[in-house]
């Protein structure tokens, strides 16, 4: 058997050692070189101290000019701080530099068109972003693109930017999808229900999951008075999502009225509407069904349900609907609890209480797109508990 390899094995570890060392002198060499203030600036950042981190970074940028990628990392730090001017100087003294390499322009044009787009200030990212097409930063401008054009409410620029930015995923999908149907909520404001119906053809080419859609339907149907559609969606829709009930219950209470419910299988309206409540139980159900008990003088069963949905929603809504039914059913015999019913309505009209999973924003009311964080899809349908 041939041993001659086991001898190679001490001189592969020799030379691997040598090398070893030349590694390490080498980088000894370069940390020599490199100021104090920029291993401050690590030991400070490690110690989760940003402003004191800056501030070292800031020393070293001075003490030497050449260190690019510092700008960079400083720039990104100013960024992520909110110190937008800051940020921009930096950027913009990197792209005056006429030495600076083409690879080093791209990023710092990218870097500077983020700048613009966290300052609000959409004419300039909207150009710098531009100006990226044809750089390695293409795709990824785009997307930011497509953030601008979003936040200037042209939706098919940003469908067109987001077609040309990167690999399709399911949040691209998504996001284009809600942006065709802001443009068929756009044609229905119009009154050209056939550009609506176009426009939701291509959000459900997007994303046929997406329940935006199907409350577009409805609204389509609900402007050529198709009553029986908007009940057929409504039930079709509920079957499988209940949690959807607050965004198409009163569009559905409406075309209910104008549609008789004596088809075979059909349920009649307020037992369509405790089976929804039953499967999926929010405030919006709730009120519904409260509203409609009182309106056909039931106040008995309306305060029976009020019990039950407030051992179901344990909150100050559904504390507030069962004493503002006792108040009303005593008259004014107890002034004590006509006043704590009207506190808690003052209370529960400041509260926010629907709260984006994305970034904490809350909101009175539901929006397809987070006004805090300018995310789709964020916020819940019914509103969130609140506490007292």
């Amino acid at each position: 058997m041939d041993t001659w390899w086991l001898l190679a094995i001490p001189v592969i570890f020799g030379l691997g050692w040598i090398a070893r060392g030349f590694d390490l002198k080498e980088l000894l060499s370069e940390s020599a070189r490199l100021p104090r203030s920029y291993f401050n600036g690590l030991n400070f950042l490690l110690n989760e101290q940003p402003d004191r981190a800056i501030e070292a970074f800031i020393e070293v940028v001075k003490l030497d000019p050449e260190t690019i990628e510092l700008h960079f990392a400083l720039g990104n730090l100013f960024r992520r701080r909110g110190e937008m001017e800051r940020a921009i100087r930096l950027h913009r003294n990197l792209l005056e530099r006429a030495d600076l390499p083409v690879e080093f322009r791209d990023q710092a044009l990218f870097a500077l068109a983020q700048d613009y787009l966290r300052a609000g200030l959409l004419d300039r990212a909207e150009s710098a972003f531009k100006s990226l097409a044809d750089t390695p930063h293409a795709d990824q401008a785009a997307g930011f693109l497509a953030e601008v054009y979003q936040l200037q409410s042209e939706w098919q620029l940003s469908i067109d930017a987001l077609q040309r930015s990167g690999a399709d995923t399911p949040a691209k999908s998504r996001t284009i999808a809600h942006l065709y149907c802001e443009l068929a909520e756009a044609a229905i404001e119009h009154k050209d229900l056939k550009a609506a119906r176009e426009r939701l053809a291509q959000a459900r080419a997007a994303d046929a999951a997406l329940l935006r859609i199907v409350q577009i339907e409805i609204s389509i149907a609900a402007a050529e008075q198709a009553w029986a559609r908007i009940v057929e969606l409504a039930d079709q829709t509920l079957a499988e999502h209940p949690e959807f009930a607050p965004q198409v219950v009163e569009a559905y209470i409406d075309a209910a009225q104008h549609v008789a419910f004596s088809a075979p299988g059909q349920r009649p309206l307020d037992t369509q509407l405790r089976s929804w409540f039953d499967a999926s139980p929010n405030d919006a159900l709730a009120a519904v069904i409260i509203k409609r008990l009182e309106a056909a003088g039931s106040m008995s069963a309306a305060l029976e349900f009020a019990r039950v949905a407030l051992q179901r929603l344990p909150r100050l809504s559904q504390a507030h609907a069962l004493l503002r039914l006792r108040a009303a059913m005593q008259g004014d015999g107890d002034e004590d609890l006509a006043h704590i019913t009207q506190m808690m309505n003052g209370m529960l009209r400041s509260q926010k209480r629907h709260e984006c999973r994305n970034c904490g924003f809350r909101a009175q009311r539901f929006f397809w797109q987070c006004p805090g964080c300018k995310q789709w899809d964020t916020l819940p349908y019914a509103a969130s508990p609140v506490g007292p």
